[in-house]
């Protein structure tokens, strides 16, 4: 029945949680958080398949137990969780530019922002994180600094990165760049208590040719599918 489709999500859930427990006993902290991430991806998926509001709110704070947990094994100790509500993009859907994803997060309070995204390495990618940053300048005035934690394939931008860490600085803010071998993250991270994780990071729209319409504007073009966990922190 359509009431029972989140169950087999609940069910790849468990061994997960189950072993992360076990490595968290041990005080094993990297496996434990990938065993929690896992698990936390599997109930997400229930929980959107879940019609029954007072069930979904349950396993809702059983999501934010875990996922303080996993938070505060990667050293973020202040990690506390007031709400979380899910976006799903559905595939080939319009209408889901950055502007429509981050417009409860972005305002005055805002001063930096931290960008986890393995994929800013090729031509489109960087334009993808342009587009961002053109979008927090107008959103967010008081913005001071945008650090980008990406993969070490995106070194080859290196003078992409410089023109417009040189395009920011006129707007007196100041690009950071991070790279690194492994980047399992893929979650942008406010100074006002916002988290934004997109399931493909930036790179969510599907190419269109050059000279149709979406080649400009990002609310015509089409998506792939992914889901938006947004969290609000206390």
């Amino acid at each position: 029945t359509m009431t029972d489709k989140w169950r087999p999500f609940l069910d790849a859930a468990r061994p997960f949680l189950n072993r992360a427990a076990q490595h968290d006993q041990k005080a094993d902290s990297q496996p434990a958080v990938e065993n929690y991430l896992a698990g936390i991806e599997q109930l997400m998926e229930a929980v959107k398949l879940m019609d029954n509001s007072e069930q979904r709110l349950r396993l809702n704070n059983e999501i934010i137990k875990y996922m303080t947990r996993a938070e505060f094994l990667k050293g973020n100790k202040s990690f506390e969780v007031e709400s979380m509500r899910t976006l799903r993009i559905s595939e080939d859907s319009i209408g889901n530019d950055y502007a429509r994803i981050f417009k409860d997060v972005l305002d005055d309070a805002l001063q930096s922002v931290h960008v986890f995204d393995a994929y800013v390495a090729v031509h489109h990618q960087v334009l993808n994180f342009v587009r961002f940053c053109e979008l927090l300048i107008q959103k967010a005035p008081k913005l001071r600094s945008i650090t980008l934690t990406t993969s070490e394939d995106s070194r080859q931008n290196a003078d992409g990165f410089k023109e417009l860490a040189s395009s920011l600085e006129k707007r007196k803010i100041t690009l950071h760049l991070n790279f690194k071998k492994t980047l399992h993250d893929r979650e942008i991270r406010f100074d006002n208590k916002w988290i934004v994780k997109i399931g493909r990071g930036l790179d969510y729209f599907k190419p269109v040719p050059k000279y149709s319409i979406g080649a400009l504007d990002m609310s015509l073009r089409p998506c792939k599918e992914c889901n938006v966990d947004i969290y609000k922190l206390k």
